[in-house]
């Protein structure tokens, strides 16, 4: 999404770089580690408008993850008020 995304290609390769950007992916490998620690409930927010989707970043990072993980995902806009039931 990103590599055919409307950003300039300065962001493109911010966002692509190893700092300053959280990937699905990433996430997904924090939630795995912080969850062996006891934590049960997660919130995915601060979504990108052009390169994510609330049903994407709920799916990669639920992932391999064990039962009785809570993962909620915050909507990408603040003037949507609602969460994906998944």
């Amino acid at each position: 999404m990103l590599k055919n995304g409307p950003y300039p290609a300065l962001l493109k390769k911010r966002i692509l770089s190893t700092s300053g950007h959280l990937s699905n992916d990433a996430c997904a490998k924090l939630v795995k580690e912080i969850s062996l620690f006891g934590t049960k409930h997660f919130l995915l927010a601060h979504l990108s408008k052009e390169n994510n989707t609330p049903e994407l970043a709920y799916k990669e990072v639920s992932n391999g993850l064990n039962e009785g993980i809570d993962i909620r995902v915050l909507p990408r806009f603040f003037d949507e008020m609602w969460e994906i039931d998944i």
